[in-house]
């Protein structure tokens, strides 16, 4: 059983909350199309136009950009910037959703983002039968989600792949 700390605690509000912002308006994406978010310093290829959402939850300011495609898959990323005086490691982070998302852990597995950051990915099965495929990266003190839920099959696709290998940072 794993041990969580006061931090994991509120971090695992803040990391459940961020699925809270993905209410994008529904609609039918036809393309993939390039996303830069200067202050979030990332950059990845969305299949529509996202819609960004902010939320604070615990006095940490979560920023995610969302496109949830009519009858389909839902991508996300999302970021915020950790306290000085709280840490997180990715294998938390990864158990933190999945408790926060109310599901199970199928499967993590370790990253690592431009040779440097510390990276996690995880497999969750949600209560309504769908999953979630999750990566998370720590940055310095900035904390990176990049997120899919949707059927087994889509989250296992190559266009899943594609989503998930599509996030770089930018300076």
């Amino acid at each position: 059983m794993a041990q969580f700390k006061r931090g994991d605690i509120v971090m695992s509000r803040v990391l459940a909350g961020t699925l809270l912002l993905a209410v994008a308006a529904p609609g039918l994406a036809d393309d993939i199309k390039p996303f830069t978010s200067e202050k979030g310093r990332f950059a990845i290829a969305f299949p529509g136009k996202p819609k960004e959402h902010k939320q604070t939850v615990v006095g940490i300011e979560n920023i995610a950009f969302a496109v949830e495609l009519k009858n389909g898959p839902m991508y996300l990323v999302s970021y915020f910037d950790l306290p000085v005086n709280v840490s997180l490691s990715p294998d938390t982070s990864v158990k933190a959703y999945a408790g926060g998302r109310k599901g199970k852990l199928l499967s993590q597995k370790r990253l690592v983002l431009d040779e440097e950051y510390p990276g996690r990915e995880g497999l969750v099965e949600l209560p309504d039968g769908k999953q979630s495929r999750i990566r998370v990266y720590i940055v310095k003190q900035r904390y990176y989600q990049v997120v899919m839920d949707g059927s087994r099959d889509a989250v296992a696709s190559r266009a899943a792949d594609a989503f998930f290998d599509s996030f770089k940072l930018t300076k």
